[in-house]
């Protein structure tokens, strides 16, 4: 069918009517006594912000709450005629508590440039002042001390400021990323927002100084940060109603090597959380399972995959943070238990060991690696065993076992990862690993 002109006209005025319109959304707060600021300038109930608008935001601010925001491109598509701002309330901190070692490594700009000094200052000084232990960028030979648990970084994703007074108002949205060293990958990602309208004579970098401070305070009082940047207090002192009682696994003799290590197989997995895998092993026939603390810490969700495929859901069941390891066990019986021997004969210079895990991939599980005990070190003040056995992220938690026994004389915990260093692979010696977990056998 032929269109006219006109009707053709009238099409092409709509489609370019449709494409410019930007829809009007009235943005509130909640709780409602919070207070609004259109890009940096600070206005009452609710604001109207057009959804394309670019380079507008909104911030709400309450003095208990988590100052929060977002652009107005953010609402474009949402096709909502209203929008309301949700705060979380300020989690406060407990008094005297013990923090992870944290390096704030960048705060940039969305073109990837580095944010100014004083901005980058504020954000250490703050939560230095807070009560985190913060610390720079060392390697485990450097300063074993200052060795950072965590990683923080920021970036700018919006900012305003005006005139106001004899000074300035300023809003900002900063995205953080926080990123765990032992699991190798960013572990949480919030963004907050910060507003300042101090009036006080001063530099429009004085007044976005504030703005940041009060950004990394939303993430300073966040519960979820603070779950992960806050050490948590050790395991119950040991007492025997405490202990958690295995049975004695006998040693067997195997024709070869390659039935050791089949038989050894069946009794190690995969421990997959919300963030990544690790490695455990299977320490009764009831479904213990060892592994190490930040293999598990705080995940949502764990779950044990054997090497058959079959995959059960388990709970954490005791953990000792300061030596790094952890019990976690999954319902059933029958299963099969690796032996273990606490004894330091069998973790001797020059002993053969082989590892089983899951290096880096899932798809992996179960990998064999081989190789000797290296040496005793001492690191942090606590004492592993040094080895040459090929070791990547995810054999965390996996056994190390001694080659001529059969027997577990190890947890493997850690690989150094430096330019032109191989083969230095750590692990924590069983009976130091059963002490602080409290293990006896029957």
């Amino acid at each position: 069918m032929r269109t006219s002109k006109p009707a053709l006209c009238f099409a092409i005025l709509a489609l370019s009517f449709s494409a410019s319109f930007s829809q009007t959304v009235k943005v509130s707060a909640n709780p409602s006594n919070a207070k609004l600021a259109l890009n940096s300038s600070s206005t009452s109930d609710y604001v109207k912000v057009k959804a394309r608008q670019t380079n507008t935001g909104v911030l709400a601010y309450l003095d208990g709450y988590i100052t929060s925001g977002l652009m107005a491109t953010e609402l474009d598509g949402k096709n909502v005629s209203e929008y309301t701002i949700k705060l979380n309330k300020v989690n406060k901190l407990p008094k005297d508590f013990n923090s992870r070692k944290i390096e704030f490594t960048k705060l940039k700009i969305s073109d990837d440039k580095e944010a100014i000094t004083p901005l980058v200052t504020m954000v250490k000084t703050t939560m230095s002042s807070a009560g985190y232990k913060m610390v720079g960028t060392n390697s485990l030979f450097n300063n074993k001390s200052d060795a950072p648990d965590l990683a923080v970084g920021g970036e700018i994703l919006w900012v305003s400021t005006e005139t106001a007074g004899r000074g300035f108002q300023a809003s900002i949205l900063v995205h953080w990323s926080v990123y765990s060293m032992a699991k190798e990958t960013v572990v949480y990602e919030v963004t907050t927002g910060g507003f300042s309208d101090s009036r006080k004579r001063g530099t429009v970098v004085d007044e976005m100084t504030q703005a940041v401070k009060d950004a990394i305070n939303g993430l300073i009082y966040d519960a979820k940060f603070q779950d992960l940047a806050i050490k948590k207090s050790e395991a119950v002192a040991a007492t025997p109603k405490d202990a958690i009682v295995v049975g004695k696994v006998p040693v067997k003799k195997y024709d070869n090597y390659s039935a050791l290590i089949k038989e050894s197989l069946g009794s190690v997995v995969t421990v997959k959380t919300n963030f990544g895998i690790g490695s455990g092993f299977i320490v009764s026939t009831d479904g213990y399972i060892l592994t190490n603390d930040h293999v598990i810490n705080s995940a949502e969700k764990i779950e044990v995959i054997f090497d058959n495929g079959f995959s059960f859901e388990a709970k954490l069941v005791r953990t000792n943070e300061s030596k790094d390891v952890a019990v976690i066990k999954i319902s059933g019986n029958g299963f099969k238990p690796l032996p273990i021997n606490p004894a330091t004969e069998l973790a001797t210079t020059g002993s053969e060991v082989f590892a089983i895990g899951t290096p880096e991939n899932i798809k992996l599980g179960q990998t064999v690696t081989k190789g000797i005990i290296s040496g005793k070190r001492e690191i942090e003040e606590k004492v592993f065993l040094q080895t040459d056995v090929a070791i990547n992220s995810g054999n965390s938690g996996g056994p190390l076992i001694n080659s001529s026994t059969g027997e577990v004389i190890g947890i493997v915990a850690a690989k150094i990862k430096a330019k032109g260093v191989e083969g230095l692979g750590f692990a924590i010696p069983m009976a130091d690993a059963l002490k602080a977990l409290n293990i006896t056998f029957e």
